[in-house]
Protein backbone atom coordinates (compact mmCIF):
# COMPACT_ATOMS: atom_id res chain seq x y z
CA UNK A 1 0.00 0.00 0.00
CA UNK A 2 2.78 2.21 0.62
CA UNK A 3 4.56 1.63 -2.18
CA UNK A 4 1.36 2.46 -4.39
CA UNK A 5 1.45 5.76 -2.55
CA UNK A 6 4.23 6.84 -3.18
CA UNK A 7 4.02 5.88 -7.03
CA UNK A 8 1.09 7.33 -7.47
CA UNK A 9 1.12 10.53 -5.80
CA UNK A 10 4.67 11.74 -5.33
CA UNK A 11 5.60 14.12 -7.63
CA UNK A 12 9.70 13.63 -8.34
CA UNK A 13 11.70 16.66 -7.71
CA UNK A 14 12.57 18.85 -10.34
CA UNK A 15 15.46 19.87 -8.71
CA UNK A 16 19.08 18.39 -9.85
CA UNK A 17 19.87 15.68 -8.10
CA UNK A 18 23.25 15.45 -6.65
CA UNK A 19 22.88 19.29 -6.08
CA UNK A 20 22.93 21.24 -2.89
CA UNK A 21 20.75 24.46 -3.61
CA UNK A 22 22.10 25.93 -0.84
CA UNK A 23 25.38 25.99 -2.26
CA UNK A 24 26.74 29.55 -3.41
CA UNK A 25 25.93 29.88 -6.91
CA UNK A 26 23.88 31.98 -9.62
CA UNK A 27 20.57 30.21 -10.64
CA UNK A 28 18.44 31.53 -13.58
CA UNK A 29 14.63 31.15 -12.48
CA UNK A 30 10.99 31.30 -14.25
CA UNK A 31 8.35 31.51 -12.22
CA UNK A 32 4.44 31.08 -14.13
CA UNK A 33 1.29 32.45 -13.07
CA UNK A 34 -1.67 29.72 -12.32
CA UNK A 35 -3.14 28.58 -15.75
CA UNK A 36 -0.73 31.28 -17.07
CA UNK A 37 -2.86 33.83 -17.05
CA UNK A 38 -1.97 37.45 -17.62
CA UNK A 39 -2.09 39.11 -14.16
CA UNK A 40 1.29 41.14 -14.53
CA UNK A 41 0.12 43.81 -17.68
CA UNK A 42 0.56 43.80 -21.39
CA UNK A 43 3.66 43.85 -23.90
CA UNK A 44 2.84 47.59 -25.44
CA UNK A 45 5.57 48.42 -28.38
CA UNK A 46 8.10 45.59 -27.18
CA UNK A 47 8.06 46.80 -23.80
CA UNK A 48 6.55 45.51 -20.33
CA UNK A 49 4.02 47.88 -19.21
CA UNK A 50 3.31 46.46 -15.26
CA UNK A 51 -0.26 47.01 -14.07
CA UNK A 52 -0.19 47.02 -9.99
CA UNK A 53 0.18 43.22 -9.99
CA UNK A 54 3.58 43.69 -12.08
CA UNK A 55 4.52 46.52 -9.72
CA UNK A 56 3.92 44.55 -6.53
CA UNK A 57 5.56 41.48 -8.13
CA UNK A 58 8.70 43.58 -9.60
CA UNK A 59 9.29 45.53 -6.18
CA UNK A 60 9.09 41.79 -3.81
CA UNK A 61 11.91 40.59 -6.22
CA UNK A 62 13.69 43.56 -6.00
CA UNK A 63 13.37 43.13 -1.91
CA UNK A 64 14.38 39.55 -1.73
CA UNK A 65 18.55 41.06 -0.73
CA UNK A 66 16.89 43.18 2.28
CA UNK A 67 15.00 39.53 3.10
CA UNK A 68 18.24 37.23 2.65
CA UNK A 69 21.78 38.79 2.99
CA UNK A 70 22.81 36.35 0.93
CA UNK A 71 21.51 36.47 -2.32
CA UNK A 72 22.51 39.02 -4.58
CA UNK A 73 20.13 40.07 -7.60
CA UNK A 74 20.99 40.43 -10.74
CA UNK A 75 18.88 41.26 -14.36
CA UNK A 76 14.91 40.40 -14.04
CA UNK A 77 12.14 40.76 -16.31
CA UNK A 78 8.02 40.51 -15.05
CA UNK A 79 6.41 38.94 -18.28
CA UNK A 80 2.26 39.29 -18.47
CA UNK A 81 2.35 35.93 -17.16
CA UNK A 82 5.72 34.95 -15.53
CA UNK A 83 8.80 36.12 -14.06
CA UNK A 84 12.71 36.02 -14.82
CA UNK A 85 15.44 36.25 -12.47
CA UNK A 86 19.10 35.82 -11.98
CA UNK A 87 20.24 35.83 -8.59
CA UNK A 88 23.10 34.60 -6.77
CA UNK A 89 23.71 32.74 -3.32
CA UNK A 90 26.57 33.83 -1.95
CA UNK A 91 27.07 33.18 1.91
CA UNK A 92 29.95 34.62 2.25
CA UNK A 93 27.72 38.00 2.60
CA UNK A 94 25.46 36.75 5.20
CA UNK A 95 24.39 34.00 7.28
CA UNK A 96 25.14 30.16 5.97
CA UNK A 97 22.77 28.38 8.29
CA UNK A 98 19.72 28.86 10.71
CA UNK A 99 20.38 27.44 14.05
CA UNK A 100 17.18 26.06 15.19
CA UNK A 101 17.13 25.34 19.04
CA UNK A 102 14.12 22.60 19.60
CA UNK A 103 13.33 22.94 15.98
CA UNK A 104 11.24 19.42 15.07
CA UNK A 105 11.29 20.07 11.41
CA UNK A 106 8.55 17.09 11.11
CA UNK A 107 9.68 13.88 9.40
CA UNK A 108 12.71 15.14 7.98
CA UNK A 109 14.32 16.39 11.47
CA UNK A 110 17.01 18.62 11.47
CA UNK A 111 16.82 17.58 7.76
CA UNK A 112 13.74 19.94 6.49
CA UNK A 113 15.45 22.10 3.76
CA UNK A 114 13.14 25.24 5.56
CA UNK A 115 15.58 25.14 8.37
CA UNK A 116 18.71 25.77 5.75
CA UNK A 117 19.43 28.69 3.66
CA UNK A 118 18.66 27.69 0.04
CA UNK A 119 16.91 28.79 -3.39
CA UNK A 120 13.91 27.21 -2.59
CA UNK A 121 13.45 28.87 0.94
CA UNK A 122 13.96 32.00 -0.84
CA UNK A 123 11.06 31.73 -3.88
CA UNK A 124 8.64 30.15 -1.21
CA UNK A 125 9.14 33.06 0.75
CA UNK A 126 8.76 35.49 -2.81
CA UNK A 127 5.52 33.46 -4.04
CA UNK A 128 4.18 33.77 -0.40
CA UNK A 129 4.64 37.45 -0.19
CA UNK A 130 4.38 38.84 -3.89
CA UNK A 131 0.42 36.21 -3.27
CA UNK A 132 -0.16 37.77 0.05
CA UNK A 133 -0.06 41.73 -1.63
CA UNK A 134 -1.83 40.79 -5.24
CA UNK A 135 -4.55 39.33 -3.56
CA UNK A 136 -5.49 42.35 -1.26
CA UNK A 137 -6.59 43.48 -4.64
CA UNK A 138 -6.47 40.21 -7.24
CA UNK A 139 -8.16 37.85 -5.07
CA UNK A 140 -7.66 35.78 -8.30
CA UNK A 141 -3.99 35.81 -8.64
CA UNK A 142 -1.65 32.77 -7.86
CA UNK A 143 1.32 31.46 -9.15
CA UNK A 144 2.32 28.11 -10.47
CA UNK A 145 2.86 25.74 -7.89
CA UNK A 146 6.95 24.83 -8.62
CA UNK A 147 9.59 27.13 -10.22
CA UNK A 148 11.99 26.19 -13.17
CA UNK A 149 15.54 26.87 -12.39
CA UNK A 150 18.98 26.65 -13.74
CA UNK A 151 22.27 26.66 -12.80
CA UNK A 152 24.48 29.50 -14.50
CA UNK A 153 27.65 27.46 -15.82
CA UNK A 154 30.03 30.70 -16.79
CA UNK A 155 29.82 33.64 -17.78
CA UNK A 156 29.03 33.31 -21.17
CA UNK A 157 25.59 31.44 -20.34
CA UNK A 158 25.53 34.31 -17.45
CA UNK A 159 25.75 36.97 -20.21
CA UNK A 160 23.78 35.00 -22.79
CA UNK A 161 20.82 34.72 -20.14
CA UNK A 162 21.24 38.17 -19.02
CA UNK A 163 20.63 39.02 -23.13
CA UNK A 164 17.91 36.92 -23.02
CA UNK A 165 16.33 38.19 -19.84
CA UNK A 166 16.92 42.23 -21.10
CA UNK A 167 15.44 41.14 -24.40
CA UNK A 168 12.97 38.87 -23.58
CA UNK A 169 9.66 41.85 -24.18
CA UNK A 170 10.34 41.97 -27.60
CA UNK A 171 10.56 38.69 -27.99
CA UNK A 172 7.25 38.08 -26.44
CA UNK A 173 5.72 36.82 -29.61
CA UNK A 174 7.70 33.53 -29.94
CA UNK A 175 8.14 32.91 -26.16
CA UNK A 176 6.55 29.44 -25.32
CA UNK A 177 4.60 31.12 -22.03
CA UNK A 178 2.55 33.76 -25.45
CA UNK A 179 -0.59 32.98 -25.28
Amino acid sequence: MDELYRNKYRIPSARRTHWDYGWNSIYFITICTRDRKHFFGEIINDEMVLNEAGMVTSHIWETISEQFSYVLLNEFVVMPNHMHGLLTLNHAVGQSEIAFTNAKGGITSIHNPMFHENLSKVIRWYKGKSSYEIRKFQSSFGWQARFHDHIVRNDESLRRIQSYIIGNPQLWRQDKFFS
